[in-house]
C-alpha cells in the first residue's frame, strides 16, 4: 500500500526559554486528528512543567544550603571573632607596655595573626552574604 506519513510536533517551553520540540507521526492514511495535536501539546506542557519543576527545586535547595552556610559562617565568625578581639586588645596593651624587645616582636606578630584572622573572618562573611544574595536573584 501507499503508506503516508501525517506528523504533528510542538515547541516544549520552559519557564525562561524553550526546553526541546515534541514531534509524533502516524503511518497510514489516518492522519492526525486536532485530538492528537491538543494532547501533544498537554504532553509536551506536562514535560516543561516537570523540567522547570525540577529547575526551581534545585534553586532552592541551593538558596537553603547558601542560608545554613551563612548561619554557619555567621555563628562562626561571632565565636572565633570575640576571642580574637579580646586577645587583640590584651596584645596591644601589653606590646604599649613592654620594653624587652623580643617579647615586644613576639606580642606584634600576635596582633599581626590576630588582625589576619579577623580579615579573614570578615571575607568569609562578606562572601557567604554575596552567595546568598545571588542565589535569591
Amino acid at each position: 500500500g501507499d503508506a503516508r506519513v501525517r506528523d504533528t510536533g510542538g515547541c516544549i517551553s520552559g519557564l525562561e526559554r524553550p526546553l526541546g520540540v515534541l514531534a509524533a507521526y502516524t503511518k497510514g492514511n489516518r492522519g492526525v486528528t486536532t485530538d492528537d495535536v491538543h494532547f501533544m501539546q498537554c504532553v509536551a506542557n506536562v514535560i516543561a512543567t516537570a523540567i522547570d519543576r525540577k529547575r526551581v527545586d534545585d534553586v532552592l535547595r541551593r538558596t537553603e544550603r547558601l542560608a545554613e552556610f551563612g548561619t554557619v559562617a555567621s555563628g562562626l565568625a561571632h565565636e572565633i571573632g570575640t576571642p580574637m578581639n579580646v586577645i587583640l586588645g590584651r596584645a596591644e596593651s601589653l606590646a604599649e607596655k613592654i620594653s624587652e624587645p623580643a617579647t615586644k616582636k613576639s606580642l606584634h606578630i600576635i596582633i599581626a595573626q590576630v588582625e589576619r584572622i579577623t580579615k579573614l573572618m570578615h571575607q568569609l562573611l562578606s562572601f557567604a552574604r554575596h552567595k546568598i544574595g545571588r542565589a535569591h536573584v
